[in-house]
């Protein structure tokens, strides 16, 4: 029971000591990205219809029906070929 319980806590202290610098980074990344897509678009304005379009297609298999029709969040199906059954989430 020791042994279980000593694994746990470095799993807990693991996570804990790489969180911050994760969600950190993660937030570093997310301004550069938004920053190049604010240069890009006041560029090139075509791109904000593209990009419009291609954030509205993600967001709407990711919420929506999904690739198969299932109603499922984050369904990953591989496009069914018919079958009707989801790949990866029951």
């Amino acid at each position: 029971m020791g042994d279980i319980l000593a694994s746990f806590a470095k799993d807990q202290s693991t996570i804990d000591e790489t969180l911050p610098d994760t969600l950190h980074m993660t937030s570093i990344y997310l301004i550069v990205l938004i920053t190049a897509l604010i240069i890009v678009i006041v560029s090139i304005h075509y791109y904000a219809a593209v990009a419009v379009g291609l954030f509205v297609a993600f967001f709407s298999m990711l919420v929506g029906e999904g690739w198969c029709g299932h109603g499922r969040v984050l369904c990953v199906c591989v496009p069914c070929a018919g079958s009707g059954k989801c790949v990866g989430m029951p």
